[in-house]
């Protein structure tokens, strides 16, 4: 295969512009997750997008059970093969960013069977927002107003922010994905 690629964590090849053409690892998931920072990096303590996706994963599953919480932890995994990007530089790339976007999107969570019912997909909307609302009201160190519907997010929970960054947050992936998926580390999908 030819194209576009890089090389992943695990030493696969990921393909940029045909997702379909790159073996999926869950190391590479776990690993580069749990060390991508949230926010581009601008916070007062360090806190990974892996840390974000157990606890979208936590708010989800108290009104949708595993399916629910596994669709909230997987919502972000394409970031280990395409980045993750703030969403202002998202919406500044607009339409280029969300075709290379949303087919890593999909390929993932097909990949692993995650549950994408209308349903749950307005759920997790929902759900990312209040977990950025928590993140960016306790790890921001200003506090300035970002507009509607930002600033408009009622705050109803709380995260312990401990352990949230590189070995300690991929662990704790691992575990959320271990419980919600119903699948041992030792059992996992590969292409």
């Amino acid at each position: 295969m030819s194209g576009t690629w890089k090389q992943g964590f695990s030493g696969e090849r990921i393909y940029l512009l045909t997702p379909e053409a790159t073996e999926i690892h869950f190391e590479t998931i776990t690993h580069v997750l749990a060390h991508t920072p949230r926010f581009g990096g601008h916070l007062t303590q360090d806190y990974s997008v892996a840390a974000h996706s157990v606890h979208v994963a936590e708010l989800m599953r108290e009104r949708y059970g595993d399916d629910g919480a596994f669709l909230g932890l997987m919502h972000d995994a394409h970031e280990a093969y395409v980045g993750d990007m703030p969403t202002p530089l998202k919406n500044a790339l607009g339409r280029k960013w969300r075709q290379l976007e949303k087919p890593w999107e999909h390929y993932i969570r097909e990949h692993f069977g995650v549950s994408q019912t209308p349903e749950l997909l307005a759920a997790l909307k929902e759900a990312d927002l209040q977990a950025l609302t928590v993140e960016r009201h306790t790890l921001l160190a200003h506090h300035v107003p970002w507009g509607d519907p930002f600033d408009s997010i009622p705050i109803k929970s709380s995260i312990r922010f401990t352990h949230w960054w590189g070995a300690s947050a991929k662990l704790d992936f691992e575990r959320a994905f271990a419980r919600y998926s119903h699948r041992t580390l030792t059992n996992l999908p590969r292409v």
